[in-house]
């Protein structure tokens, strides 16, 4: 198993909506790309200024097809831009 985690911190004048449209389309991972076996998305701890994703995937091939599908690698790259700021997201893979 592989899980994808992403956290990152919204831009400071991101708006209620596009906070909401962020979350939406981040759960949204699930039914848009396929081998995606679950999906959670939050605010971290104390920081609602600040979300955190986790994706999960039975393989490594699994999670590279998910890197190079079009919602990821296009539609979520830029819709990112508009509420979070580029400096300030990691993100980190790992085998469980």
């Amino acid at each position: 198993m592989v899980r994808h985690v992403f956290m990152a911190a919204f831009k400071t004048d991101a708006t209620k909506d596009q906070i909401q449209k962020a979350f939406d389309d981040l759960k949204a991972v699930k039914e848009k790309i396929p081998n995606v076996i679950d999906v959670a998305v939050g605010y971290v701890v104390g920081d609602k200024g600040k979300l955190v994703m986790t994706v999960d995937f039975e393989s490594r091939a699994d999670f590279e097809a998910y890197a190079n599908h079009p919602y990821h690698a296009d539609y979520l790259t830029r819709a990112s831009e508009e509420y979070f700021d580029p400096y300030r997201f990691h993100v980190v893979q790992f085998e469980f």
